[in-house]
């Protein structure tokens, strides 16, 4: 079984004072080491910061969370969508809201096609082809496809 993470140490050396940390990077899957510096905290503070930087870390940790997940780049892109549509809901009319959601329906089809998971894998040349996709193999009348392509 993969090890989610490795828990917070501080490491003083002649010149720095750290505290490091691994998680799993959700991209590549592997363990990456983040590093905190703590070169400007005071002398006389540092004993104590360190300490309830490195518990504060640690329970995070423990419950699950992963500072790359929190990178706008590593959000799963389905969450990004549904979280925008949940937005829109409370400012839309119900039929609008309803185009937004059909409208939104060939993308997600898309995404799953492609494998596409996180948001920073969906760049220009993936819009430009499921763009091209909905006019090519799509059976939509000009305006549809206008009307969906202005809402993108």
């Amino acid at each position: 079984m993969l090890q989610k993470f490795k828990p917070a140490c501080v490491h003083y050396t002649s010149t720095n004072t750290y505290i490091d940390y691994y998680v799993v990077n959700p991209k590549t899957e592997l363990l990456v080491r983040k590093r905190i510096k703590l070169n400007s905290i005071p002398k006389n503070q540092l004993e104590k910061y360190t300490e309830k930087l490195i518990s504060e870390i640690n329970n995070k940790l423990y419950n699950g969370w992963n500072p790359f997940i929190e990178e706008r780049k590593f959000r799963k892109l389905k969450d990004v969508i549904n979280h925008y549509l949940e937005l829109k809901k409370k400012e839309l009319r119900p039929r609008t809201y309803e185009f937004y959601t059909n409208c939104l329906k060939p993308l997600y089809s898309y995404i799953e096609k492609e494998k596409i998971v996180f948001l920073s894998d969906f760049n220009e040349v993936h819009a430009n082809k499921f763009i091209d996709d909905l006019y090519l193999i799509k059976d939509w009348s000009n305006i549809h496809y206008n009307k969906t392509l202005s809402f993108y």
